[in-house]
């Protein structure tokens, strides 16, 4: 085994270590922030839940438009607090933003166990699913040339599915950006705020 050089000090090798207390913490912070601004979300969506069609239109994109801005800010807080607390490591802004993205990624993680196991749940315990599955497959059945051709409302799901999607990964996308970001000036101690 070759010894270490003598100009390789114990800050050097502390600069290569992840702080996984901050990655949790941060991860904890973005899971915690997620659930308050989402019931909030829900709360505000519901009370201004409308029929009309351009009322659903307009409610829709304010969704969208929310959904990514609270991504944002609640990441941004999540890579800040992991940031700041691996410091105590390293203050090179690069090991921010890698915490910072760490703890975007460990919540993401996490979040989306949570979102299986709940869903799988509900799904299990529900009997209507079972109970459309059997009407669906037995109108199919029954009527073979319909269910050959798609219908306008298959086409609004399909569609409703896309945007959904693109929503969903602009989303992470900006959330993953923002936890850098937000890592970065942690690790900095950006105080101008």
């Amino acid at each position: 085994m070759t010894p270490l050089p003598k100009d390789v000090t114990n800050t050097n090798l502390q600069s290569r270590e992840l702080s996984w207390q901050a990655i949790i913490a941060g991860a904890l912070v973005a899971l915690s922030l997620s659930f308050l601004i989402h019931t909030l979300n829900a709360g505000l969506g519901l009370s201004a839940f409308t029929t009309s069609s351009t009322g659903m239109l307009a409610l829709g994109i304010g969704a969208m438009l929310w959904l990514i801005l609270t991504g944002i800010v609640t990441m941004f807080v999540a890579g800040f607090v992991a940031g700041r607390l691996a410091r105590r490591l390293n203050a090179d802004p690069v090991s921010g933003v890698l915490h910072g993205f760490l703890a975007w990624s460990l919540a993401l993680v996490i979040g989306l166990v949570l979102a299986t196991s709940v869903i799988s749940g509900v799904v299990s315990s529900s009997q209507q699913a079972g109970n459309a599955v059997q009407h669906i497959t037995q109108q199919a059945a029954s009527d073979r040339d319909k269910a050959l051709t798609p219908s306008k409302s298959t086409e609004n799901v399909a569609n409703s599915a896309g945007v959904t999607a693109l929503a969903t990964f602009f989303v992470f996308l900006f959330g993953a950006a923002a936890s850098g970001v937000g890592g970065y000036y942690g690790a900095t101690g950006y105080r101008k705020w």
